[in-house]
């Protein structure tokens, strides 16, 4: 939100009182790709219609598939030759200095970061 981008973009939205629909949903497009993407102006031209492409109840189904106690790294490092393609500027992690830091000691991860992309790299 503190992204000089981001604040020119929202800022005729934040004046006003009553927004039409079509101004709402500007404003939701702007907020949403803020979190999700880098190059936020190329983020919302790409966002045609109206609000999200995409379907909550498999969002909110995801996180449950997953064991989060489980330590992937040794699998992956004892199975073969392993590559992770992850983004320069996702959510907390910018740069991936934290998953770098995390896999440093298995050789068989290769980390690959895409420069300019957010968490929703196929729009960046």
């Amino acid at each position: 939100m503190e992204r000089k981008e981001v604040k020119d973009l929202l800022q005729l939205y934040e004046k006003k009182q009553n927004l039409s629909p079509r101004e709402a949903t500007r404003k939701w497009k702007i907020q949403f790709a803020l979190v999700n993407s880098y190059q936020l102006n190329k983020s919302l031209q790409n966002f045609k219609g109206g609000m999200a492409y995409y379907n909550q109840r498999v969002a909110n189904a995801m996180p449950k598939t997953v064991n989060w106690n489980y330590d992937y790294r040794d699998a992956m490092n004892k199975n073969g030759k392993i590559t992770i393609i992850n983004v320069e500027y996702d959510f907390m992690d910018f740069g991936s200095t934290t998953y770098s830091g995390n896999i440093k000691n298995y050789p068989s991860i290769d980390l690959k970061v895409i420069p300019t992309s957010g968490h929703n790299v196929w729009s960046d």
